[in-house]
């Protein structure tokens, strides 16, 4: 991608509208990335992710997610469990430690996208 390209989507990203809501004291934030580069949503991620204490985002695209944990030391919540453990049940690579993980599944059907979203807020759920 060229540099001038690259420029346009990193101004273009901070737009993208956002939807979040909250479980168990953990912000969950997602949002369509399907015109954006993967050098732009990766610095786009941890930039967002770094002004929360405790969330968890999806960054979906036609048939892949990435996502980026980030956990309190207060939380009784694990970053790099809840991804492990997403892992278990959908085809992906990633890790991380108990205050920041991140990974990535592709090839996934619209279905399976939505299915491991739902899995997430279960888990996240089940936390307390």
């Amino acid at each position: 991608m060229e540099k001038e390209e690259e420029k346009k989507q990193e101004k273009a990203i901070r737009n993208v509208p956002l939807k979040e809501f909250e479980i168990n004291g953990l912000t969950i934030i997602f949002f369509n990335n399907d015109n954006f580069s993967p050098k732009v949503i990766g610095p786009f991620l941890r930039n967002l992710v770094s002004g929360f204490s405790d969330v968890i985002a999806f960054a979906m695209s036609e048939n892949s997610i990435l996502i980026s944990v980030k956990c309190s030391s207060n939380k009784k919540i694990d970053a790099s469990h809840i991804l492990r453990e997403i892992f278990t049940r959908f085809p992906g690579k990633g890790g991380g430690r108990a205050d920041f993980a991140q990974g990535s599944f592709s090839a996934l059907s619209k279905e399976q996208k939505e299915k491991v979203f739902e899995f997430a807020k279960i888990l996240i759920a089940q936390k307390k």
